[in-house]
């Protein structure tokens, strides 16, 4: 990734997660996403986030650039199974099951499984 595009991706990352939650989605979304592989690996951290808002709004991102395919999805699914495999609130779990079944992952992990 470029410079240019890396300044680019961290001001609508800025501005996605300055914006108001119920619009963060619809509005945000599909434009963090269409950085692919950069957008799930920017967006990773904040799956930890207490905010279920950002929480919710990752795993859109996540799920929206594995979209594109290939390297990406796999990035994407690796990402989100990794996410599974750690200590999260039960409506975050559901919220990331929600997403992995859209995207037709058969297997939802649990904490300290693999």
């Amino acid at each position: 990734m470029t410079t240019s595009a890396m300044a680019e991706l961290e001001s609508v990352l800025a501005a996605a997660a300055a914006n108001d939650k119920s619009d963060r989605i619809p509005v945000w979304r599909d434009r963090v996403a269409a950085f692919g592989s950069d957008a799930v690996e920017a967006v990773g951290p904040w799956v930890g986030d207490p905010d279920k808002a950002l929480f919710r709004f990752a795993n859109r991102v996540i799920k929206k650039g594995a979209d594109t395919g290939g390297p990406a999805r796999e990035h994407a699914v690796a990402t989100l199974m990794a996410i599974g495999r750690t200590e999260i609130p039960d409506e975050n779990r559901r919220d990331l099951e929600l997403v992995l079944g859209e995207m037709n992952v058969a297997k939802m992990p649990r904490p300290g499984g693999s």
